[in-house]
């Protein structure tokens, strides 16, 4: 039998995290949802920052909004290569081939982020008024 011992405090936290690569960070205008993937890291919220992926012309259009007021890091075509413990990276991450060129980042993600149009509303404190169609 093989059991993990966690020196240290065990944290009720509400957040997650994890270390990705990305092709690169862009400005909101070069965007292109047709041809790349987008996430975006957006402001400290509680207990992590909001990341969240941006899923259709609408939500783009609420980010270039709030890109205007808050800083926020737009990443092209980012890959999960790590989740867990800050001292876990340490030894569990391995530097592959298809990661040189690339660049890294860890991001401790709130479980109170970003999931839909709806919720970007909401933690950005916009009203809907302006994105009616």
């Amino acid at each position: 039998m093989v059991m993990k011992v966690r020196n240290g405090f065990v944290s009720n936290s509400s957040s997650s995290s994890f270390i990705i690569t990305f092709d690169e960070d862009v400005i909101v205008q070069e965007v292109d949802l047709d041809q790349d993937e987008y996430y975006v890291v957006g402001k400290y919220m509680t207990e992590g920052y909001d990341y969240f992926k941006i899923e259709n012309k609408e939500m783009l259009k609420v980010v270039k909004d709030i890109s205007e007021y808050n800083d926020i890091l737009i990443l092209k075509n980012p890959k999960k290569i790590s989740q867990g413990d800050w001292s876990d990276y340490y030894n569990d991450v391995t530097i592959t081939q298809d990661m040189v060129g690339k660049r890294i980042i860890f991001i401790e993600k709130d479980y109170h982020c970003t999931t839909d149009i709806d919720s970007l509303m909401v933690n950005y404190g916009l009203k809907w008024g302006k994105y009616k169609k």
